[in-house]
């Protein structure tokens, strides 16, 4: 993979397609409540490159050399989660195994109440904190 490469990881439903969608500026990837994805689909933008992934990706069965390949090739890995951290801490835990680095995108927080987020901010970092997460 040449230049900058950002793969976009989630469960079903986390809103990954629409995230690539919104940085893409145009509606490239199918969006939906069931899976949309269903192999790596790499978009090509100006200067970088998003790649959708499907969303079971938190499975054993994605974790093969060929994936974990695909994880160091890329620029940056957004993980994108809804309210809960851990359901996709396989895949984080990985990422810190060998030394990759990763954000975590909360998708949807802005259907969370404004009195309500910095509890919500709150609980994320505490699951983070209690998954032993690095990143």
């Amino acid at each position: 993979m040449e230049g900058e490469n950002i793969a976009i990881f989630g469960l079903t439903s986390t809103g990954k397609s629409t995230l690539l969608n919104s940085l893409m500026g145009e509606k490239l990837a199918e969006t939906g409540r069931e899976e949309t994805a269903t192999r790596i689909q790499p978009y090509q933008g100006v200067q970088f490159t998003v790649w959708d992934v499907p969303g079971r990706n938190d499975e054993v069965i994605y974790i093969s050399m060929q994936f974990i390949s695909f994880f160091k090739g890329l620029t940056r890995r957004l993980i994108v989660i809804g309210f809960r951290v851990k359901d996709n801490s396989s895949t984080m835990k990985l990422l810190d195994e060998i030394g990759l680095d990763y954000d975590i995108v909360v998708n949807k927080f802005d259907i969370v109440d404004v009195d309500e987020r910095e509890k919500f901010r709150e609980q994320i970092l505490g699951e983070i904190q209690a998954l032993g997460l690095q990143r």
